[in-house]
């Protein structure tokens, strides 16, 4: 959901905002909030919002405000192609007198009017139900029976979040089939060697080919964490070699273990999968993948490298290689369950708050002395054969 808060009040503006984000469990991505007509209208015509919250007295640039400039903007969304014309416009003002003659245009163009006074201690609750109203119908999807969500965990771990992601998909989205692979406890040593690795991805490409062959009628969405972006990724990119899916919709990767460099093409030209790559700016564990996996990376650290467009969005966070599945961040909340209905480009997204030197500093030694890993392992071996054997 994406929902525009257009006001020249900014302690009211701030005040919607933080309401709006506490009850939704949405942020600045979802939220954007601008105090003049131009800002306004220019946010209308590179995004398609939801909802619309307008300050019925509204300024611009260079006039004081004036009822007649928020009654422009409505006449410009509603009759101009050059604007996303919202699903829904709540109307806001100090004081319902103050539109005037203009009340009946108002009404015309706006789902609501709420006077948002210190005399109305209700106007908070009033924008929250007609907002609730439009967040429940896009939950609501007619087509969850033509919906199937896989997901696939990750190395040491028994996979949790996958059932917590279920039991919040069936409760905000609706009853959607959610399919968990799991692969058992996955050791270090297995996950270091790439022959153990191999036998793994061989089974489950077994698998997921078979699940994509009988759901053809299905939009696909996939989520994997750690070693399970590595299983996905790989034996997608084996399937479609041979095979086109455009029922694939979403792939989120989390904690991925993938290179940085890693090419997608394939899978963005057999499928209509839009890639989501989740980053965690302190996980270290993909740092120690880096540095001394062989064939693995830290993509779900640093991001994937090259163009990203509507297809390949690295989206960065805040947090180590779990955090995703933090209760108290509520992240598969404002992050993951979005995916299912929000029929907005999915956003690029930055939340990291911390400029740190070290990490800079490690991400850079990783990605170089990662380069030689491989060759520096291989003398080792060689080096040990001709030591014993030779």
């Amino acid at each position: 959901m994406k929902i525009l808060v257009a006001d020249d009040n900014d302690k009211r503006a701030l005040s919607i905002y933080k309401l709006i984000c506490d009850e939704f469990c949405l942020d600045d991505s979802h939220v954007h909030i601008v105090n003049n007509s131009e800002a306004a209208l220019a946010r209308l015509r590179r995004n398609k919002y939801d909802v619309l919250i307008l300050d019925v007295v509204f300024k611009s640039l260079n006039n004081a405000p004036d009822c007649r400039i928020s009654y422009d903007i409505l006449n410009k969304i509603a009759t101009s192609v050059k604007y996303n014309k919202p699903l829904r416009v709540i109307g806001i003002t100090a004081h319902l007198d103050d539109i005037g003659k203009y009340r009946e245009e108002f009404n015309k163009y706006c789902f609501c009017l709420i006077e948002a006074s210190n005399s109305n201690l209700d106007w908070k609750r009033s924008i929250l139900t007609s907002i609730n109203y439009e967040y429940k119908k896009l939950h609501s999807t007619d087509n969850n029976d033509n919906t199937l969500c896989l997901t696939v965990h990750g190395i040491r771990t028994k996979g949790r979040w996958q059932k917590i992601l279920e039991n919040k998909i069936k409760q905000e989205i609706g009853d959607i089939k959610v399919l968990h692979y799991s692969y058992g406890f996955f050791d270090i040593i297995s996950f270091f060697v790439p022959i153990f690795r191999y036998f793994t991805t061989y089974r489950f490409k077994k698998k997921l080919e078979i699940c994509l062959d009988n759901n053809k009628d299905k939009d696909i969405y996939l989520f994997c964490h750690s070693f399970g972006t590595y299983l996905v990724v790989k034996s997608l990119e084996k399937i479609l070699k041979t095979k086109y899916y455009d029922n694939i919709k979403i792939l989120v990767l989390s904690g991925s273990v993938l290179k940085s460099s890693y090419d997608f093409n394939n899978i963005i030209d057999c499928s209509s999968a839009t890639v989501v790559n989740d980053c965690g700016e302190s996980d270290y564990v993909l740092t120690a993948s880096q540095l001394f996996v062989p064939n693995m990376g830290m993509a779900g650290k640093v991001g994937f490298y090259g163009f990203n467009n509507e297809r390949i969005v690295n989206r960065h966070f805040d947090g180590g290689h779990s955090h995703y599945f933090d209760e108290n961040s509520k992240f598969i909340d404002k992050y993951w369950l979005p995916l299912f209905y929000d029929k907005n480009e999915i956003s690029h997204i930055d939340m990291t708050t911390r400029e740190s030197y070290f990490n800079s500093i490690l991400d850079t030694f990783a990605k170089w002395f990662g380069k030689f890993k491989e060759v520096i392992y291989l003398t080792l071996i060689l080096y040990l054969v001709y030591v014993n054997f030779v």
